[in-house]
């Protein structure tokens, strides 16, 4: 594993003067100060100007200085970026945010790779896209924290998509814990009152750290209050555990309504983000900027904001953190109507399983197979699906409600479609003819030397099909090596989207 040392961060001029943080139950604490830390943040993610396939505003050197010094006046001390890229420099920007005092908050998922709402799944792809962020963004003083994922489970439907986010903020624990690293992990859902509280209570149970939201955010909406010109989101963060009132509140309303947002009489809060920064052309933002440009045009309601949050008062008492041991954990509750999941979390993607299952395939994709072109997944897609109506395809599936998931469920799209099309080419007695989807135009890759599937049963975790899941999963943790992918930090991963899986709700 490669990593930065000390000496190299220092060399690049970036200042660790930032004070530190510390997260515990519902509460930041300032440890410098000794205080109770309340975010005053707002959502930043400027896109008027951007390259094309790149939204990151902590790599446009000009904007950032330019908003730096925005930030300073209107009083925030953190910002959340949605989407950043990894190949950038992000160095100048994240020190002058820290010279500031402004912390970061980054988002690991983005709109094209994150754990989908319909048919779920994490796999090793995924792991290792947001391992990429941890190590770009890891080696700088002022990071908040990591969002694993942003409104996945939106209503009843989509509950089963928590098992596989909940699954993502563990790889990434584990991972930091691996590097001696210690950033919070955490999550931010749209409020839905049919499943809020039990969302909260999934990512906050459990007596295992590591599998614990660190922090959990989401939206509650007052349809009731009468939209102003200017509208407003509000996204308040709670820290886990932490369950029955500690809601957060997330309003689209008009600009007075934020007053009872920073209500800090109200104990539940903890702070939060407005959204957001930038008129991005959808009703919301506070000015008007372009990427690469140093000029701003601050929108009306930029005074209202700055007002309101001069007046947020934090108290200069001392506060201490109790410890660990003081707090007792959440229990996750028993699967029903509301959130039929129970506790089942997904099993962890194991790069060295996938790896040498790959080389178990007798009939498998060419590397000239882009999952990314929708024309191509749709044909394979649309194979696997038929192939799949005659063949036991279990191995490549997973449903957390009944807590099962196949022994490729975490591997990637190309290993699980492999997988399928050497099933049927050994079927029909490995002959040429039937290892081929002719649709795709392209010849598919015939192994004769491939290994037997037995030779993977040594990796721990691999026998995970079974209901007895947390027996497998706690033998799997003990020996899981969150350092196993092949991807490092200096290592390019594909830019293009991943917006597509196999459609196993078919097969």
């Amino acid at each position: 594993m490669k990593t930065r040392s000390i000496l190299y961060i220092l060399s690049l001029g970036i200042s660790f003067a930032i004070d530190p943080l510390l997260f515990r139950y519902n509460t930041i604490y300032n440890l410098k100060t000794n205080t109770r830390f309340i975010i005053k943040g707002i959502a930043y993610q400027p896109k008027k100007g951007a390259p094309v396939g790149s939204l990151d505003p902590l790599a446009d050197k000009v904007g950032c200085l330019r908003d730096v010094e925005i930030f300073k006046d209107l009083g925030i001390n953190a910002i959340r970026v949605y989407e950043v890229d990894v190949t950038k420099n992000h160095d100048s920007c994240m020190k002058a945010l820290s010279e500031a005092g402004i912390y970061v908050l980054i988002d690991l998922s983005t709109p094209e790779i994150s754990v989908p709402r319909n048919n779920p799944y994490f796999d090793t792809y995924l792991l290792d896209h947001f391992k990429l962020k941890v190590d770009a963004f890891s080696i700088y003083d002022n990071i908040l924290g990591f969002v694993a994922g942003n409104n996945v489970t939106v209503d009843i439907n989509t509950v089963t998509a928590s098992a596989f986010v909940k699954a993502s903020i563990r790889g990434i624990k584990n991972y930091l814990k691996y590097k001696n690293i210690n950033i919070p992990v955490g999550y931010s859902g749209l409020n839905n009152y049919d499943i809020s509280s039990s969302s909260q209570r999934y990512f906050s149970c459990g007596s295992d750290p590591l599998e614990t939201a660190d922090f959990y955010g989401f939206i509650m909406r007052d349809d009731n209050v009468n939209s102003s010109k200017y509208r407003v989101n509000y996204n308040i963060y709670s820290y886990c555990p932490s369950f029955a009132s500690e809601y957060g509140i997330e309003n689209e309303s008009g600009i007075d309504d934020i007053n009872h947002v920073y209500n800090l009489k109200s104990s539940i809060l903890s702070g939060g983000f407005l959204f957001e920064y930038s008129d991005n052309g959808n009703g919301y933002g506070i000015v008007d900027v372009n990427y690469g440009n140093s000029s701003i045009n601050k929108l009306p309601l930029y005074a209202s904001f700055k007002s309101l949050l001069s007046q947020v008062y934090i108290s200069d008492d001392n506060v201490y953190p109790r410890p660990l041991s003081y707090y007792t954990y959440v229990r996750c509750e028993y699967p029903n109507p509301k959130w039929p999941i129970g506790s089942n979390i997904a099993p962890p993607p194991n790069s060295e399983f996938c790896n040498c299952i790959a080389k178990t395939f007798s009939c498998k994709l060419p590397p000239t197979f882009n999952q990314t072109d929708p024309n191509q997944f749709k044909i394979l897609d649309k194979k696997i699906s038929d192939l799949c109506t005659n063949l036991n395809c279990s191995e490549i599936l997973s449903d957390a409600k009944s807590n099962f998931f196949g022994k490729l469920s975490g591997c990637t799209v190309d290993q699980k479609a492999s997988y399928v099309l050497s099933l049927n080419f050994s079927k029909d007695n490995n002959a040429d003819q039937q290892c081929t989807i002719v649709e795709l135009n392209q010849t598919l890759v015939v192994n004769s030397s491939a290994l037997n599937i037995s030779s993977c049963d040594r990796i721990a975790g691999a026998n995970v099909n079974v209901n007895s899941i947390l027996e497998v999963d706690q033998d799997y943790i003990s020996s899981y090596d969150p350092n196993n992918s092949n991807i490092s930090s200096s290592r390019s991963i594909n830019n293009g989207s991943y917006k597509h899986v196999l459609n196993t709700a078919e097969l």
